[in-house]
């Protein structure tokens, strides 16, 4: 018997709600205050650079939602012809004003990591907090079983790397953040994993 799962697919005018929720669970997490310090214009910095993404991935890969609209989970496909998203450093600069240098910086410690092979990459899963532990985020991996391609990701929290374990996700070496941000943790599951998809947890990453 198949499990229909409580998942739907972004319509465009849900972009912007999702790159809401993006920012609002990066909000209280040590890279989001890394990235801007100030906490009056996090979330609205936050928002319109996660904004850059899910347009991209709604045109090059995929946006998942919980039908709660509670969690997110946003998929690109790395392939030869993968392509920037149109016009980035121009909308990276005016997403992030005085932050920008260190949202490059992300970008740098991300690009660093990143395989060259073809394969699908989680960019952000998250869940609203006031929301975390309901396992929403764990039905949205259930969602996205193992294909033609492996999978790639980069948890920033202890219970993203859990959880991406469970559904055959394997860490690899992290790397660290500027000023005790934290690490990066990036996590690579082949082709023909079978996960786990047990335990409810909830992280955010891109």
């Amino acid at each position: 018997m198949t499990t229909v799962l409580p998942i739907v697919r972004a319509s465009a005018i849900e972009i912007r709600d999702a790159a809401a929720l993006i920012a609002a669970a990066l909000h209280p997490q040590p890279l989001g205050a890394w990235l801007v310090p100030d906490e009056h214009h996090r979330g609205p910095v936050l928002t319109a650079w996660a904004r850059i993404w899910t347009e991209h991935a709604f045109l090059w890969g995929h946006i998942h939602l919980h039908d709660t609209r509670t969690a997110v989970a946003v998929w690109l496909t790395h392939n030869r012809t993968t392509i920037a998203p149109v016009d980035y450093q121009r909308r990276l600069t005016n997403a992030c004003g005085p932050h920008l240098h260190r949202f490059q910086i992300l970008d740098e410690l991300l690009d660093s990591t990143r395989p060259t092979e073809p394969h699908h990459h989680l960019v952000f899963l998250a869940t609203h907090p006031d929301h975390q532990g309901a396992g929403h985020a764990n039905t949205l991996l259930r969602h996205h079983e193992p294909g033609s391609l492996p999978a790639w990701s980069q948890a920033i929290s202890p219970a993203g790397i859990r959880l991406l374990t469970k559904h055959g996700f394997v860490g690899r070496d992290p790397v660290a953040l500027p000023d005790d941000a934290g690490q990066i943790a990036p996590m690579w599951r082949p082709t023909q994993t079978a996960p786990d998809a047990q335990g409810p947890c909830s992280n955010q990453q891109r």
